[in-house]
C-alpha cells in the first residue's frame, strides 16, 4: 500500500507508526515510533527528498501493484493545482501518475 498526501503527511505521527515509512534517512522520525517500520513502509519520508525520486516511488508502486490511498479526504483545488505555477502540485502528480503510469513530466 502507497499512502499519498501533502507535506504534512511526514510529521503526522499516527500515520507514521501505522503505516510506517520508506527512507533510508527519514526527514522525520519522532522516537517514539521506533516500533513502525523505517525502510518497507507506505509514506515517503526521504530526507533530502527530490521530484524524480519521488517519481521512482509512484512508478514502483505502481508497476509492483500496490493500492494507492489518499492520507486525507477533504482535498481542495490548490491540494492537487498550483494556479500561480499553472501546474499540479506534488499531490497532484502523485495522484496523476498512477492513471497515468508514466512520470508527470515538471516544466
Amino acid at each position: 500500500m502507497m499512502v499519498l498526501g501533502k507535506a504534512d503527511i511526514r510529521t503526522d505521527n499516527d500515520a507514521l507508526y501505522n503505516f510506517g515509512t520508506t527512507a533510508g534517512k527519514p526527514m522525520y522520525r519522532p522516537q517514539d515510533l521506533s516500533g513502525a517500520s523505517n525502510t518497507t513502509g507506505s509514506v515517503l519520508n526521504q530526507k533530502g527528498w527530490w521530484p524524480m525520486q519521488n517519481d521512482a516511488w509512484l512508478l514502483g508502486g505502481a508497476h509492483g501493484g500496490r493500492q494507492f490511498h489518499l492520507a486525507k479526504n477533504d482535498l481542495t483545488d490548490a491540494d492537487l493545482w498550483d494556479a500561480k505555477s499553472n501546474r499540479p502540485t506534488v499531490l497532484g502528480r502523485e495522484i496523476l501518475a498512477p492513471v497515468l503510469d508514466t512520470p508527470v513530466p515538471t516544466i
